[in-house]
């Protein structure tokens, strides 16, 4: 409803009448600050109208909260006016509310990235064969309203564009009041993958950062990448090294010793996966974002949780046994548990007030290991150390060069194995022994490559030349798994240390695909 009549007072409406904007009440209109013409493209100059009536809040008592309106009411709450002001704040033009609190996410304009998004999303459950797709449309019993909703033959999913970063607590929010109304939710977001921790605790894909909205849609990036929030599975002998515990323990006992039997194990190798030949997007190289909203629409992905505040999305066909080994489900996986809040000071322990003191009071002396022991690696002399790049840090460039050196030495030896292991799996299932040959070359040191504090070098593997940028910590460290981002670059994308060996491992040209 875009204009009724006068109220009997300044604020005696009914907010469930309206779409959740913003109340004008000079003019007795709906405004929705999400659309470019406030939704009165028939009003020109509204938004300076509104922006030169002064004042506002609740002295002007012009602007009312429609939103907030209607969930006092939903929640029995005697009726109040909710007042607004119009400000031009440091993104352009706000309507904030009175008492300071946050502004909605709906009365906030949208970025055109998120627009984008928004449109190929919709677009993309429309072809995949939604029986409605609705956009910013409230359902029955949702507490929030989705950015897209999709109505499948199996499923109702709500999706939810987010370009800025949240508070973890108002994505568990957010994600608790879309899932409750009965929807499969699904987070999309354009963040690089060392910026997208904030949603791993809900179901979510992470695009690329691109710098312009026009390449997110269709016609312009048919099959887009998406960089984080998925996983697939491949079936290994007990004792394959697990990606998600960074352990080669059982993952149904627990245990380090083998059981003998074979599980599903997480892995990024595309090969490993058996798309649906029938999807209206099919997948090629590996699961592209409107293969995987698909796939989402028709249950043939679901959500998985990792751990309680990592959630991926995993193909369905493999759900059953990997629930049945590891646990977890998709009730897990759509209610992350709650944000725990700390009442610890925020004084840092180097201030005076923490009443440190110094470590000869303790009857001792700090000891610090020499720089020696940090230089402890000895290579050959030869041309790899021609140049010497300088990078910031404790060590010092030679150092880190040393080390890098050493980790490619073990990075080699772990694609041969990986190698080997990919013929060995394709020989059995073609019953073709001796066909798959495997070559993996010297590693050729380049620094014309390196990049960012790493160190390039190629190596031929299977005939193809592989790009390699390895960084200059120690071993130990990068084969820990975390939730730090991936540390070796292969062939330009980046990978935790388990994960690069199999991606640095193509099918020769004379293999069957």
């Amino acid at each position: 409803m875009s204009a009724v009549s006068s109220p009997r007072t300044t604020w005696d409406i009914d907010p469930r009448q309206f779409s959740d904007g913003v109340f004008y009440l000079p003019a007795g209109i709906e405004i929705q600050p999400r659309e470019s013409d406030w939704g009165h493209p028939d009003r020109t100059g509204l938004r300076e109208q509104v922006a030169d009536d002064r004042p506002h809040g609740a002295s002007g008592q012009k602007l009312l909260c429609l939103l907030c309106m209607r969930v006092n009411a939903e929640q029995g709450r005697p009726p109040a006016p909710v007042w607004m002001t119009f400000v031009n704040g440091r993104y352009g033009p706000t309507f904030r509310h009175e008492n300071c609190r946050s502004p909605h996410a709906e009365h906030m304009p949208e970025s055109d990235i998120h627009k984008a998004l928004k449109e190929r999303e919709a677009r993309t459950w429309e072809m995949a064969g939604a029986t409605a797709v609705t956009v910013e449309t409230w359902r029955p019993r949702a507490r929030r309203r989705p950015d897209v909703l999709a109505v499948g033959t199996r499923l109702t999913v709500a999706g939810e564009i987010q370009h800025t970063t949240l508070p973890a607590k108002d994505v568990v929010r957010r994600q608790k009041a879309l899932a409750g109304a009965g929807n499969r939710v699904v987070w999309t977001t354009d963040r690089d993958s060392a910026d997208v921790d904030f949603l791993r605790m809900v179901p979510h894909l992470a695009v690329p950062a691109l710098d312009d909205h026009r390449l997110y849609r269709q016609h312009r990036s048919p099959q887009l990448k998406v960089i984080s929030g998925w996983t697939l599975f491949e079936e290994q002998r007990c004792g394959w090294t697990d990606v998600w515990s960074g352990t080669t323990r059982c993952p149904v006992t627990k245990r380090l010793a083998t059981c003998g039997r074979r599980h599903l194990y997480p892995t990024f190798n595309p090969h490993a996966y058996r798309p649906d030949p029938n999807a209206r997007f099919p997948c090629v190289a590996a699961p592209h974002l409107d293969h995987l909203l698909e796939g989402i629409l028709n249950d043939t992905w679901r959500p998985y949780p990792v751990r309680p505040r990592r959630i991926t999305w995993i193909p369905a066909e493999d759900y059953d046994k990997v629930v049945t080994e590891r646990g977890g489900d998709v009730g897990t996986a759509e209610r992350p548990p709650p944000v725990a809040t700390s009442n610890r000071s925020t004084a840092r322990v180097c201030e005076p007030s923490t009443g440190t003191r110094p470590a000869d009071a303790h009857g001792g002396r700090p000891e610090l290991p020499r720089p020696s022991d940090l230089a402890d690696i000895r290579t050959p002399a030869g041309p790899d150390h021609a140049v010497q790049p300088v990078i910031s840090g404790f060590r010092t460039a030679s150092v880190r060069l040393e080390v890098a050196i050493a980790n490619m030495h073990v990075f080699v030896e772990e694609v041969r194995d990986r190698a080997l292991l990919e013929a060995e799996t394709r020989a059995r299932a073609y019953g073709r022994p001796g066909m798959y040959p495997v070559a993996v070359g010297r590693p050729m040191r380049d620094p014309s490559i390196d990049q960012d504090g790493l160190f390039g070098w190629t190596l031929v593997v299977n005939g193809h030349s592989q790009t390699i940028l390895m960084p200059g910590d120690g071993l130990g460290q990068l084969r820990r798994m975390n939730d730090s981002p991936p540390c070796v670059i292969v062939n330009g994308d980046p990978w935790w240390w388990d994960i690069a060996a199999t991606a640095a491992v193509p099918l020769s040209s004379q293999w069957p695909s």
